[in-house]
């Protein structure tokens, strides 16, 4: 992705390192991950002042929940915030703080650092934890099967874990890097000759169905 022009289109500075924060785009997920996200995000500035913080809001309600949650933290925390746009964000950022989901999949294809924090309730996730037996939650973890990615989930994710997971992904160049070649391996994997398999898949479909037709 071309970051200096996502943050021109966005009004950003270029020069500053930028941070996207995604604390989901339904309002239970922000609810539980927005206070938490936000706190990690005062825990990075308070190490790097000159870090900027970008916080994309799906629509009108979750910017407003966002921009409450801001304003009810004990410090005052610099962060803009924009409705919708969440791909140019993550575009324009050097490291992406976000809620497990399929957001993980774009930041991944962006070949953007990220980490990747979550929490349930404790019911929810007991039941879960009985119930889904993988050994990662976070899209390109999966897909590489392999932890490229931090995850850290419930008491895991706390504002110094997920602020020293993300500030690890913005200072460290050698991992940078790193996922910078497995997210384009994996990309390119994702790419590999997609519409003949699609195309053979459906012939397969086809086919079957015409013998027992």
């Amino acid at each position: 992705p071309e970051t200096g022009a996502a943050r021109r289109d966005l009004g950003l500075d270029e020069q500053a390192p930028l941070l996207a924060v995604l604390p989901g785009s339904r309002a239970g997920e922000v609810e539980r991950l927005g206070t938490l996200f936000l706190e990690a995000a005062r825990w990075i500035q308070d190490k790097r002042p000159d870090v900027q913080l970008v916080i994309p809001c799906v629509n009108r309600d979750r910017e407003r929940q966002v921009r409450d949650l801001v304003e009810a933290l004990e410090v005052k925390l610099p962060v803009t915030i924009v409705r919708g746009r969440s791909r140019e964000v993550m575009a324009a950022s050097d490291a992406v703080l976000l809620a497990s989901g399929t957001a993980t999949l774009e930041a991944m294809l962006l070949k953007k650092p990220m980490v990747v924090g979550y929490r349930l309730s404790n019911v929810s996730y007991a039941i879960l934890s009985r119930l889904v037996k993988v050994p990662h939650v976070a899209l390109p973890n999966l897909l590489a099967r392999e932890p490229l990615v931090p995850e850290l989930l419930q008491d895991d994710a706390t504002p110094e874990a997920l602020g020293a997971a993300v500030l690890e992904r913005l200072e460290n160049e050698t991992e940078r890097q790193r996922l910078l070649d497995a997210f384009t391996e994996l990309h390119q994997t994702l790419r590999q000759d997609a519409d003949e398999k699609a195309a053979e898949a459906i012939t397969r479909l086809l086919e079957e169905a015409a013998s027992h037709g």
